[in-house]
């Protein structure tokens, strides 16, 4: 079940939980807050349940396992991306003036607030036979992928990017760069970087240096090379 169906039904069921608080959510939210420090494998259900302030029962009544606990943020955290990036693409079509650093900006704002989720795809896409690898292929990838698209064929449509631009070629670019270290965080931290610095202002703006260097329908102006992008270190 994709999340949008899962929003009807999310609380089916289930005990009232008072009217000041939604034990629920406490559980999703102390999940998160988990994944924002640990590994996927480092948590337990009962480090989770002692977060949410509940117990390890509460956890398995509303989840299921934790597994169920993760796929549902999986879910909800690539239902959120995709209804933002078709708001930025929106906003692209809407803002004649918006240039490559700040649709880079918000795609990588877009992913990077999700970093709970990300941290559990990291673990599942390595898997030969994993649930939510095949929800986030079969589901998002796509999707993803189409909407960003669509960026880029109307900064073609306009003349900002030339008109030979290979489309699905760039997306793939852009995904590689933005998405890449943020799924695959330990061999980020391994090389010595945090994921922060992906976020950072030097690094956007050398991303937009090269893909206005590469895709723009004029020559842009010749320089000296921009300095290595990433130097925020442990």
């Amino acid at each position: 079940m994709v999340y949008s169906d899962r929003l009807a039904s999310a609380h089916r069921g289930r005990p009232a939980a008072g009217a000041k608080r939604n034990v629920s959510v406490d559980i999703y939210r102390a999940a998160e807050e988990c994944l924002h420090r640990k590994n996927v494998t480092e948590i337990t259900i009962r480090e989770i349940a002692g977060g949410a302030g509940t117990t390890e029962a509460m956890v398995v009544y509303y989840y299921g396992s934790k597994n169920g606990l993760f796929t549902e943020i999986v879910e909800k955290s690539l239902h959120e991306i995709l209804v933002e990036l078709k708001d930025l693409g929106d906003r692209v079509l809407l803002n004649q003036q918006m240039s490559t650093k700040e649709y880079i900006e918000n795609i990588i704002d877009i992913y990077y607030s999700r970093i709970p989720a990300a941290r559990i795809l990291s673990t599942e896409l390595v898997k030969d036979n994993s649930e939510i690898k095949n929800f986030y292929i079969e589901h998002w990838a796509k999707e993803t992928s189409q909407v960003i698209g669509k960026i880029i064929e109307e900064l073609v449509r306009r003349g900002v990017y030339r008109a030979d631009v290979d489309v699905p070629q760039v997306v793939m670019m852009l995904k590689s760069l933005i998405v890449y270290p943020l799924v695959s965080d330990s061999y980020v931290r391994m090389e010595g970087f945090r994921l922060e610095s992906f976020r950072e202002t030097q690094w956007v703006d050398a991303l937009a240096r090269m893909l206005d260097g590469f895709l723009a329908s004029t020559p842009q102006p010749s320089g000296e090379a921009p300095p290595m992008p990433l130097t925020s270190r442990h």
